[in-house]
């Protein structure tokens, strides 16, 4: 993931970051964490964004903020392991389960003011727009996740599926929109090509969660990273679930379809469940709706205008890809 303008590779400098100081206790779990590298979706789309913007100085004004972007994703992903009671994530235990719940929460609280720490090593000309992005980005993750919990209080049939869309905007979406804006902003771009790109991520962030609820219903596990069915045991309000819900009340199959999420054993139900999701078409209208998210955000693309058409091309093989992918 390095840019072709960048003179050290960026999984060097991320891992840098970590405080070598006492209480490792603190900081081992972040080690722990950034230490497999996932896909590194979003730290790759700043840096794309910043070198197709016309950016020439990604060591000390791009390199920073990709990490904090970065660094601030984990956190999150610690604490959502925690709240979502997740054992696993990319083949090993979580942080809560590989030591407790205390230390997820205080490593991940580290962890955020750790982001902050790193943004602000940025020597972007125009800092207060990166900080002003960052922080309304993190704020609206945190409001995503808190409408995720409160579904979890509401009954399938009574969240709206434009509600549940607004959701995954703000828990996923405008993370990887934020990523492309503040990577715009990092290599001095017009408001208006920041905006552009900021809408291009969130679009491609709404494809990539709407794939990622498929997957965790249809993927493999082997492939995934996490076992499937998980949100059918959780009865979590996805789209597959949301949409199957609407379906079997305007069809008077309420009772068979709340049976299904009822059933005992565990296997048994996901496969149930499976079954009205395939029987009502779900599973295509979900991949219907992957592909034109992803074909709106390819179409944003090609109004931009940029410096360096090379990272465009890669940013919209990207957005192609996770449309496409399998974990």
């Amino acid at each position: 993931m390095t840019s072709s303008i960048s003179q050290i590779p960026f999984e060097e400098y991320l891992l840098s970051l970590i405080p070598e100081e006492e209480p490792q206790t603190l900081f081992l779990p972040i080690s722990y964490t950034l230490e497999v590298p996932g896909k590194r979706i979003r730290p790759r789309l700043v840096l794309q964004a910043y070198e197709m913007m016309g950016g020439k100085k990604p060591d000390t004004e791009a390199y920073p903020v990709a990490a904090a972007v970065e660094v601030f994703h984990n956190f999150t992903l610690l604490h959502d392991d925690l709240m979502d009671d997740a054992a696993t994530r990319r083949h090993r235990q979580t942080v809560w389960k590989k030591w407790d719940a205390n230390t997820a929460i205080l490593s991940g609280d580290a962890m955020l003011v750790l982001a902050y720490e790193i943004l602000a090593r940025s020597q972007a000309s125009d800092f207060r727009r990166l900080q002003e992005m960052f922080s309304r980005t993190a704020r609206e993750v945190c409001m995503g996740q808190q409408y995720d919990m409160d579904f979890e209080r509401r009954d399938a049939t009574e969240v709206g599926v434009d509600e549940y869309m607004e959701m995954i905007r703000l828990k996923t979406s405008v993370l990887l929109g934020g990523a492309l804006g503040l990577g715009a902003i990092a290599a001095g771009a017009s408001e208006e090509d920041t905006r552009l790109l900021y809408q291009i991520g969130v679009t491609t962030g709404l494809a990539f969660q709407l794939q990622d609820d498929y997957l965790d219903t249809f993927g493999d596990e082997a492939t995934f990273g996490k076992p499937i069915g998980g949100d059918i045991i959780e009865r979590k309000k996805t789209f597959l679930m949301i949409q199957t819900a609407k379906i079997a009340e305007s069809r008077g199959e309420t009772k068979a379809w709340e049976a299904a999420l009822a059933t005992e054993d565990k296997s048994k139900r996901i496969e149930r469940v499976k079954e009205f999701y395939v029987r009502y078409e779900v599973d295509k209208l979900i991949r219907d709706m992957i592909q034109g998210l992803s074909k709106q955000a390819v179409s944003l693309s090609e109004e931009l205008d940029v410096p360096n058409r090379a990272p465009l091309d890669e940013l919209i093989k990207m957005i192609r890809s996770l449309s496409e992918r399998n974990h």
